[in-house]
């Protein structure tokens, strides 16, 4: 099965005599629990032929569209949501595509996604570009070590910020970002947020 994020890069799925699934990517050698990869086969032959996403702010051909992110993405835009899912089925995707549909319904508005990490954040940033209609300039990252924050939180132009839960927290308590201002705030690895976190 050819991986999703590798190009060339191919997995093998077996189904043991003890009726348990493998998988040789790292997701299910390091974690051993059932990955995309198992899941897409159990699918069936449909999985391999499934579409694409077609919505104006994602690009073609971006994103698979798959149902049970199709059902979260609804809920996410009746309500506050919470998604649990295991690692590798889609969890930023949903999020992406949430902001998507806020971002073509209400132009002007804004999306802030906080990662706890600096790396995480700017893994964010890039899978927006890669999957949403964005330019470079529209999607920015602000971590500690992001000068002239106040010009990043106040640029019109930028529509999707991605940033570390700690500058959020900081900036907020120096006036220079109003949470209002955002149609949606995604709190990736939540779970993550006890104690003393931002």
């Amino acid at each position: 099965m050819p991986s999703e994020s590798k190009p060339g890069v191919e997995y093998t799925v077996t189904l043991g005599d003890d009726g348990a699934w493998t998988c040789t990517c790292p997701h299910y050698t390091y974690r051993r629990v059932e990955c995309k990869h198992v899941l897409k086969i159990k699918e069936g032959p449909s999985a391999f032929k499934a579409g694409y996403v077609v919505h104006p702010m994602v690009r073609e051909g971006a994103v698979e569209d798959r149902e049970y992110q199709r059902r979260m993405v609804e809920r996410a835009l009746e309500a506050n949501t919470l998604v649990v899912l295991p690692t590798a089925l889609g969890k930023t995707v949903i999020a992406e595509l949430v902001a998507a549909e806020l971002l073509h319904r209400y132009p002007g508005c804004r999306v802030l996604m906080m990662a706890p990490t600096k790396p995480l954040a700017l893994q964010h940033r890039e899978s927006i570009l890669r999957h949403l209609k964005l330019e470079r300039d529209e999607v920015v990252t602000v971590t500690g070590e992001t000068g002239k924050r106040t010009m990043v939180w106040d640029d019109p132009k930028v529509r999707v910020i991605t940033a570390t839960p700690q500058t959020v927290w900081n900036d907020y308590k120096r006036g220079l970002v109003r949470l209002e201002e955002f149609a949606l705030l995604v709190f990736d690895e939540c779970h993550r947020s006890r104690s003393r976190y931002a």
